[in-house]
């Protein structure tokens, strides 16, 4: 058979119970005997307050780092405490995280990038001049910006920074 009281109350039938506890009617019976109660058993410890009771643990997510580049990921972990015996344990966590939130800087501009544009542009011509009857070939080439910084090389092929069509030939004599 079993039987079970369960109740916390003021200090009836115990008192050797610590401070921030009270008695407790909980016992259970085995082979219907019931066991005499130990101090852990039968005391009923405090919570914690706004409902938390001792025993109950609460978890939360803490960042390595308030702040991280745009190429960089929040790196988090979660933390738990328990309440005990009405008061609460320190927050554990693998890495002891102690920021609460944690943001993506954007990346930087680079200095003279337009109206948004990451990179600087410039025109580049095929030929440094072709003749009378033809027209300047031209690219337009990019400077990959990066986080602030020109990286790498101009994009194209063409060299030449100006073009010029060649005067047309004298006329041939009479």
């Amino acid at each position: 058979s079993r039987c079970f009281w369960d109740g916390c109350g003021g200090d009836a039938g115990w008192h050797g119970c610590p401070a921030g506890s009270s008695s407790h009617e909980t016992r259970n019976c085995h082979a219907g005997i019931i066991p005499l109660p130990t101090k852990e058993e039968y005391c009923c410890w405090n919570g914690c307050g706004d409902g938390v009771e001792h025993g109950d643990t609460q978890s939360r997510v803490r960042y390595q780092r308030d702040l991280v580049r745009y190429d960089e990921q929040c790196v988090s972990e979660t933390q738990q405490r328990a309440c005990d015996k009405g008061g609460f344990t320190a927050w554990v966590g693998a890495g002891n995280y102690q920021f609460d939130s944690c943001m993506v800087a954007p990346p930087s501009d680079c200095p003279d990038a337009h109206s948004g544009e990451q990179g600087n542009a410039r025109v580049r011509y095929e030929r440094a001049a072709v003749p009378y009857s033809s027209i300047c070939v031209a690219e337009l080439q990019t400077l990959t910006c990066v986080d602030g910084e020109y990286v790498g090389n101009w994009n194209g092929s063409f060299a030449f920074g100006n073009c010029t069509v060649l005067d047309p030939p004298p006329p041939p004599p009479y």
